[in-house]
């Protein structure tokens, strides 16, 4: 296949939350496959992941060409597939969704990128925008396409049946959310999704010494400051865990719209000493965090409008690096995380998960080492990205042969 035959579609890139593209690309990179990636919007953030830099050189901003050349895009594609592009505007107006509608704008940008540069399956991160851009992307230019179905997606949208159904492709990375899609999309078999977990690289998520042995008392949470991570959960944990005379600290990294509200609360509960906001680090100073953390929390729930994780990276990022870890009992995380590498507590129960941190908290320095030893050993077996970015290898040989 020749270079450059292969490209994704995403939001935003590089996202400092979404990691896992980054973990995938490179890895197919490493296969010696290196897709071109169309991004609808550049970030902006204030630091960058160092593993996506290499990456930029393979990127491209359709929305950044200027407006007279995205008329010309338009007029261009008008003349060479009115059809097309008719039948396309009709079924985003048929959607009921304003969005679909803007997202067909920037189809029609990379679809005219596709046919410059001979692209031959486009794949999409996520399946509501991104979705829709490939979807109607592959209708204008008459490509495959494929879909990785992440969380939020799943459940927003009033187009994703039809996505699925149009796909060559379709990816998942949890067994939890082909549940969720079957049940919302019961015309597509359950044997037509692939689950491939977002994995990590072990080489860069391992400890450069072994943990000392300490009395365990730091608590590190990471993530955006958003409904479905249930940090308010773990503040009001922490306030019981220091009213019951336990002394520890817990660490919040991650940026969003929640901050006003958790702090406060902190000041609410009292608890001002004992938590602090890092705000946004780059991966690499997450690294350290989870180097001197004693165990991560994530105490997942669902947002008021129907926002979820399915398998937060971040646990298996702690459990790669040894650390003990604490999360909600639903979800993606029971494929994920089993008794003798962490604990699972009820969505929405702070109490319980003030037990499960006093437990692996107070825990001999030993147990406490071989929890995190438990949870290397099943992200190894299970969760490498090395190996499972061999699964989204053969689909894409399936629909466009030697790769």
């Amino acid at each position: 296949m020749p270079p450059r035959a292969l490209a994704y579609v995403v939001w935003k890139f590089p996202k400092l939350s979404e990691t896992f593209i980054v973990e995938e690309l490179n890895a197919l990179a490493a296969n010696g496959i290196m897709p071109l990636i169309f991004a609808l919007e550049r970030p902006v953030e204030p630091v960058a992941n160092e593993a996506a830099q290499a990456l930029a050189a393979h990127a491209t901003w359709p929305a950044e060409t200027s407006r007279s050349a995205r008329l010309r895009t338009m007029l261009g594609l008008t003349v060479r597939h009115p059809f097309r592009l008719l039948t396309c505007l009709a079924l985003a107006v048929a959607s009921g969704s304003r969005q679909s509608v803007r997202n067909l704008r920037w189809a029609v940008l990379v679809a005219m990128e596709i046919e410059h540069r001979r692209i031959e399956y486009l794949h999409a991160h996520f399946a509501d925008n991104a979705g829709d851009v490939a979807y109607f992307a592959a209708r204008l230019t008459g490509i495959p396409f494929g879909i990785t179905a992440h969380a939020v997606d799943i459940y927003l949208g009033k187009m994703l049946c039809r996505k699925l159904r149009a796909a060559s492709v379709r990816v998942t990375v949890c067994a939890y959310n082909v549940d969720r899609l079957v049940e919302r999309c019961p015309s597509v078999d359950r044997k037509a999704y692939t689950i491939k977990y977002a994995g990590i690289d072990t080489a860069r998520f391992a400890l450069r010494r072994p943990r000392p042995p300490r009395c365990g008392r730091t608590i590190l949470a990471v993530g955006r400051l958003t409904p479905k991570k249930g940090f308010d959960h773990l503040v009001r944990a922490v306030a019981v865990l220091r009213s019951d005379g336990v002394d520890c600290a817990c660490w919040i990294v991650g940026s969003g719209d929640e901050r006003p509200a958790l702090l406060a609360l902190v000041e609410e509960l009292g608890v001002s000493h004992d938590i602090v906001f890092l705000g946004d680090r780059a991966p690499s100073e997450v690294i350290e965090l989870l180097e001197k953390a004693d165990v991560l929390a994530a105490p997942c729930t669902i947002a008021p409008w129907g926002d979820r994780d399915s398998m937060p990276v971040v646990l298996k990022e702690a459990m790669a690096m040894e650390l003990p870890v604490v999360a909600t009992a639903d979800f993606g995380i029971p494929e994920l995380i089993y008794p003798d590498a962490g604990i699972l507590v009820p969505r929405d129960d702070f109490l319980a998960l003030a037990g499960a941190l006093r437990e692996i908290l107070s825990m001999p320095p030993e147990e406490r080492q071989e929890m995190g030893r438990a949870g290397r050993r099943m992200i190894e077996a299970r969760f490498r990205e090395s190996t499972g970015v061999e699964v989204l290898i053969g689909e894409f040989r399936r629909v466009l042969g030697a790769i």
